[in-house]
């Protein structure tokens, strides 16, 4: 897919979301997964998403015109941040009225850290995204950071427990970004 155009058009830290029928590609992981990294790399840029050092650097939703005709949405991250409880139940509140509202989400992709594993609050969001029957895929992220023997048997753990397609992903080295292009391409397609 060439992309000629990317721009950050709104930002949501209450329920003033996007009004906009054109598909929308939902990006979720918990803080300091690397959603923002991700999203840098997909766009070969270095600083449309806003990449921190400090978990919870994403406190609002995210959207991003790609090409003027589909968004990606990049959501707060949930549970490492080290932020107040009554921001993470903010977070909460917002990515639950986020899909309550949002009706043109074509695929939503969970990003796991594929060293650490699975989170507690991955499995909620794969309930939210079954319960909100949401085509969805995840990439087993920061894949750079296994030995080579490990990356195999992490990323199957990560698919058997889900028994959903797992894409591994590095944006230091550049893998998995041509697959992930393709599926959001297909995607976009039905």
């Amino acid at each position: 897919m060439k992309i000629t155009d990317t721009k950050l058009v709104k930002t949501v830290y209450d329920n003033d979301f996007l009004d906009d029928k054109r598909k929308k590609i939902v990006f979720a992981g918990r803080s300091n997964v690397g959603k923002s990294t991700l999203i840098n790399t997909m766009f070969n840029r270095k600083n449309l998403a806003k990449v921190s050092s400090t978990p919870g650097k994403t406190r609002s939703v995210n959207y991003y015109l790609v090409n003027d005709k589909f968004y990606f949405v990049d959501l707060p991250g949930y549970g490492y941040a080290k932020v107040p409880k009554a921001e993470k139940n903010r977070w909460k509140k917002l990515l639950n009225e986020f899909f309550y509202f949002e009706k043109y989400v074509i695929l939503l992709t969970l990003i796991v850290d594929s060293n650490i594993g699975i989170s507690d609050y991955d499995k909620q969001m794969i309930s939210l995204a079954a319960f909100f029957e949401l085509p969805t895929i995840i990439i087993g992220n920061k894949i750079d950071k296994l030995k080579k023997n490990e990356i195999n048997k992490k990323i199957k753990e990560i698919n058997d427990y889900f028994n959903i397609p797992v894409i591994p992903f590095s944006a230091k080295k550049g893998i998995g970004k041509n697959i992930l292009w393709e599926t959001i391409q297909n995607a976009l397609k039905e």
